[in-house]
């Protein structure tokens, strides 16, 4: 309720039951006072527009009108802190549904197959800017009035621009062609499975992977690779996300068995992955070999080695036709490998490293690859200093049984290896002779105390109903072994290295021959492990 009086042309005063207000004025532009605070207003017609000159409404308790502020900007706060803390965890959760989701789409990145390289299509030389620099050389001291000197130097310079494209045409084909040569020799090269071409190839080929991978060795049309992978810490999340009935995000815990599943899978999908791309880039290899390793915690003397969780082999004619967007990395790698060593223990099938003391073949390769082309400096192998082996180092079938041929092959494969090493050394042939005397003497004596020990374990442990027994020539069969090794420590200084360990290779070859004439226990030879 409440009333207006008008006290004169323009001046008019409200009461109502918020007080006292005055209006002075015309309506486009009246001034307002009173209950309610100060304003001002303009209008014509139907149209009024309003606004307050106050700072705000006064109330007779201020500190009430700030509470209530506070509390509103408390719980606006409050609000924005839930919605950042339900942001912030529906970002983790995608962080970690992208992280499995790699684990289980490793395997299938596409390498495009290599081609033979072309070098860049020579080009046309540029006449008009040829003939442009010849005609100002050959105009250069005409007078622009001696029309017919100055024609005959434009056709004189039309000549030398002619020439002179045809020249740099041809030095452009000679170049090309060159160029050519040389790519279709490093083509040859490759598809031949040149040791060099392959191991520079896959080198750099392996550079821009996510597990440090390089090649060891190259055997006619089969190639060994090394692959190092993370721990199951650095690669495998301890939790996966999951949404509550109430529709929030949650975080539960993954059971161990679990976790195992998911790292076995990263391993495999690594070496199928390092896999697929050695045979797209090496058009001539038919079989991979991949030894994965790891770095395993310290030793009690406080040094960090590496393990070995997988061997494996794949064929190229095997992973042909595989579907790599629907199989899972692990029936892949069960269903195409040969020749696969692992070992998992315990309920939760965890992955754990092979004990290479059962597998010397493979423990030489162990040995022998070079930490450094992984990028791992500071890990120590199993066993003695680390050089590039060959792929034939691998052995041609996984041995599980330990005997003293198996340990002479061994050895000799590094001595191998690291006679290759020193030839590919640089140094005068003094320092190198003096490297090889080092490295081929201890191997030679070794071979012989081999030998000594493996006829006296024939000896005292051979079967009469053997071969060899019922043949009466144990003791002259036998000897001939011992003498093959005695001639080759004789002529020592008179033979080039590989003479020397083809000579070793001799005596165990007959060693081989003499350990199954006389029924001996023999290399047990498993054409598959157990299913991953």
């Amino acid at each position: 309720m409440g009333f207006s009086i008008k006290l004169a042309p323009g001046v008019r005063v409200r009461a109502s039951s918020r007080g006292l207000r005055t209006s002075v004025g015309p309506r486009v532009a009246r001034f307002h006072a009173g209950a309610g605070g100060a304003g001002f207003s303009s209008g014509a017609g139907p149209v009024s527009f309003y606004t307050s000159l106050s700072n705000g409404r006064r109330t007779s308790s201020g500190g009430r009108a700030r509470s209530v502020s506070t509390t509103a900007y408390q719980r606006e706060l409050a609000r924005q802190r839930r919605i950042d803390e339900r942001s912030a965890r529906y970002d983790q959760a995608q962080e970690l549904l992208a992280t499995f989701q790699h684990i289980l789409d490793l395997h299938r990145e596409e390498f495009p197959p290599a081609v033979r390289p072309l070098a860049p299509a020579p080009q046309q030389p540029d006449r008009a800017a040829i003939y442009r620099h010849f005609e100002a050389q050959a105009l250069k001291g005409v007078g622009r009035f001696k029309r017919l000197e100055r024609d005959q130097a434009r056709r004189k310079a039309a000549a030398w621009a002619d020439a002179e494209a045809a020249r740099l045409w041809q030095e452009q084909t000679h170049a090309h062609a060159q160029a050519q040569g040389w790519l279709d020799h490093c083509w040859s090269q490759l598809c031949a499975n040149d040791r060099d071409a392959v191991m520079e190839t896959l080198t750099a080929a392996f550079e821009d992977n996510e597990a440090p991978s390089a090649p060891i060795g190259v055997s006619d049309d089969e190639v060994s690779l090394a692959l190092l992978v993370p721990s199951i810490d650095e690669v495998v999340p301890e939790r996966l996300p999951d949404v509550t009935q109430a529709g929030n995000i949650s975080f539960r815990k993954i059971s161990k068995k679990d976790r195992a599943a998911y790292y076995g899978t990263f391993v495999c999908g690594q070496a199928l992955v390092t896999v697929r791309e050695a045979f797209a880039v090496t058009p001539g290899i038919r079989s991979v070999r991949v030894v994965v390793l790891r770095a395993g915690r310290p030793d009690v003397y406080g040094q960090q080695r590496i393990e070995c969780l997988l061997a494996v082999a794949f064929d190229r004619v095997g992973l042909a036709g595989v579907a790599w967007e629907s199989a899972g990395a692990v029936d892949i790698l069960n269903q195409t490998s040969h020749e696969l060593l692992f070992q998992q223990t315990g309920p939760s099938k965890e992955l754990m490293p092979l004990n290479l003391a059962s597998e010397p073949g493979l423990r030489a390769v162990v040995e022998a690859i070079d930490l450094r082309d992984l990028g791992m400096d500071s890990l120590q192998s199993p066993g003695s200093a680390a050089q590039r082996v060959g792929a034939d180092q691998l052995p041609a079938r996984p041995s599980a049984g330990v005997t003293p041929i198996d340990q002479g092959w061994a050895r000799a494969r590094l001595c191998r290896a690291e006679v290759e090493r020193i030839l590919g050394s640089d140094g005068s042939r003094e320092q190198l002779n003096r490297q090889l005397t080092v490295v081929i003497e201890p191997y030679m004596n070794d071979t012989k105390d081999l030998a000594t020990a493996a006829v006296k374990q024939i000896v005292d442990t051979l079967d009469p109903r053997s071969d060899l027994a019922r043949s009466n020539q144990v003791t002259p069969f036998l000897e001939n072994v011992l003498s093959l090794v005695g001639q080759s420590l004789e002529q020592t200084g008179s033979r080039g290295p590989f003479e020397y360990l083809e000579q070793m290779d001799g005596v165990l070859r007959a060693l081989e021959n003499a350990w199954q004439a006389a029924d001996m226990p023999s290399r047990t030879e498993p054409t598959r492990r157990q299913r991953y």
